[in-house]
């Protein structure tokens, strides 16, 4: 071991003597044992990832719905036909039980072996001799499950908006991450969740092309209460987990704006038009390349489109988006605590 690291592991033993480590999420003692010493195993357990079926592109949840054959469930899917597999094949998976399997197997040799030439109509003619509809063939291709609607969420979002990924649904356990992060100075919190961030599915392309992040600029004032952008913060931390550039000031504000909290979703979408920018000595940065757009949250998604029509603007050929939290006010309900050393 070099000096380096003795001296850190020494300097990291003596703080633990003195400011023991304390989760940032529930505010309970974290083991001195434990890699990640800003948020508690506890925590992260109440972290709910975003539950499927969801749409591949936007990432939003989708209604289930129940796809039958003949009367029998063969498979469960989203109203954009994706069967919950992060995958690249959407395809719905049919599944027939053996039973029916079966049946049909007896039904065929009945056919081939029980049955006589004159149990059979005459060609081209019942008993009445009109002709007659074959009856039908057990052999025949099942009937194809009509098709579905696509999600209308990200419908109308710009070609070049590729997906969004979101790592947790916004809940009281995710809630408290992200205000330790956001409200309550723990810049610490930033590298824990970024390594939750870059363990999230990507599509082949992004993953390869995506080589530079940039991250959701905060405003001048808030920049000035906090110290620090909580944005920049993750997206440096997402970029040094997955090999990308990361550039701080590739985007900025033009106009300061109201705060979105309480604002509906067409008022926030008017709130940030036209609001952020690439300067021009910055444009070289995104000119032609596929961009990783970083934020804490999305909510409608106002603020990150926004950003990512200012980067399009400048010459990025592709942006996506990545997120700590994503709201879903359908899916915000009560995460019981985990009681520990039980696991339930």
């Amino acid at each position: 071991m070099s000096l380096t690291a003795l001296a850190r592991d020494a300097w990291t033993g003596a703080l633990d003597l003195v400011f023991a480590p304390v989760c940032v999420g529930c505010k309970r003692l974290i083991s001195t044992d434990d890699p990640e010493r800003v948020v508690c195993r506890v925590c992260w357990a109440r972290c709910r990832p975003v539950p499927a079926p969801r749409c591949p592109r936007c990432w939003g949840t989708l209604p289930t719905q129940v796809v039958r054959d003949r009367g029998a469930v063969v498979g469960v899917r989203g109203d954009d036909g994706d069967d919950g597999d992060d995958g690249d094949d959407d395809r719905l998976t049919d599944s027939v039980d053996s039973s029916d399997s079966a049946e049909r197997e007896n039904c065929v040799d009945r056919s081939a072996h029980g049955s006589s030439t004159a149990d059979r109509p005459a060609a081209g003619g019942g008993s009445g001799g009109h002709p007659s509809a074959d009856p039908p063939s057990s052999s025949a291709p099942r009937s194809s499950p009509p098709p579905a609607p696509k999600c209308r969420a990200c419908a109308e979002w710009p070609a070049a908006v590729r997906v969004v990924r979101s790592a947790f649904v916004m809940g009281d356990g995710v809630r408290s991450l992200v205000h330790a992060l956001k409200y309550r100075g723990w810049e610490a919190a930033a590298g824990p969740m970024a390594a939750r961030m870059a363990a999230l599915p990507w599509p082949r392309d992004v993953t390869d092309e995506a080589d530079v992040a940039a991250a959701v600029p905060t405003t001048p004032v808030r920049l000035r209460e906090r110290g620090y952008d909580q944005a920049a913060l993750l997206a440096r931390e997402l970029a040094a987990r997955t090999g990308r550039a990361f550039d701080p000031d590739c985007l900025a504000r033009t106009r300061e704006t109201a705060s979105q909290t309480t604002l509906h979703p067409s008022e926030r979408r008017a709130n940030v038009a036209g609001a952020f920018a690439v300067p021009a000595a910055r444009r070289r940065t995104v000119e032609g390349r596929h961009v990783m757009l970083v934020d804490d949250v999305w909510t409608t998604g106002a603020t990150a489109l926004s950003c990512a029509g200012a980067l399009l603007d400048a010459g990025a050929r592709v942006v996506s988006v990545a997120t700590f939290a994503r709201v879903f006010p359908e899916l915000e309900r009560p995460v019981p605590a985990l009681r520990r050393g039980t696991g339930t």
